[in-house]
């Protein structure tokens, strides 16, 4: 007798309401760490769920809900230890690069396939940027974004992770990830010193209509663990 396959799935929508993020048709305020792939007894990044489970508990004991991987994925453990842990991961694909060439524009699709092919079941995976930081990106990856989102509605896409181009929040892309706000007020500033300490900045968020993470407001590099 054949067994039968098994899988373990959760049950999850993610949507937006103008700048509103919503998870099945609630507000929420992501607040979410950066991860740089930052293992540096090993090397590599753990390869086990509780390991992750030990790393997701102490974003949560610092009032963290989700993490966002700086131009790389974690492996399937952390999206497992996230999925039970009801923590948001936000990936981005393996590249910190320059999308003026067809070349590395093919090698976008690529790589998004094989990544939402590997990782694209798990309820906790519920944003992707193409890269950090990308060059020549304003003219090719707002389409990459509507193209994803067509094609899988289980997550939200943006068109890159920093910078401040208009593109970015354009009716292609159903978030951002940017360090200002073209048109709004102060300059469309989302960080600076003051802001660490409690600015309001609905002002820079004027002219646009979709939801917003500030990029890398406050960088202190720091390995803080459990006891």
């Amino acid at each position: 007798m054949t067994a039968i396959p098994s899988a373990v799935f959760g049950l999850r929508e993610i949507t937006a309401n103008d700048k509103d993020l919503l998870i099945n048709g609630r507000v929420v305020n992501l607040r979410t760490t950066h991860s740089g792939g930052d293992f540096p007894l090993t090397g590599y990044p753990a390869m086990d769920v509780e390991s992750w489970k030990k790393i997701i508990k102490v974003c949560q004991d610092y009032g963290l809900n989700g993490m966002r991987f700086h131009s790389w994925c974690p492996p399937e453990a952390a999206f497992t230890a996230a999925d039970e842990m009801g923590f948001y991961l936000a990936p981005e694909c393996g590249m910190w690069n320059d999308f003026g060439t067809p070349v590395m524009q093919q090698r976008l699709y690529d790589e998004t396939a094989r990544l939402l092919q590997a990782y694209g079941n798990h309820p906790s995976f519920i944003l992707l940027s193409p890269s950090n930081e990308p060059r020549n990106y304003a003219r090719f990856t707002p389409q990459w974004a509507a193209t994803q989102y067509e094609k899988d509605k289980r997550r939200l896409y943006a068109a890159g992770t920093g910078w401040s181009d208009a593109s970015q929040v354009s009716s292609n892309v159903q978030y951002a990830a940017m360090v200002a706000a073209p048109g709004g007020r102060g300059g469309g500033q989302l960080r600076n010193a003051s802001g660490w300490f409690g600015r309001d900045y609905r002002g820079a968020l004027q002219n646009v209509h979709v939801p917003v993470l500030a990029h890398e407001v406050g960088q202190w590099c720091a390995y803080p663990t459990s006891t």
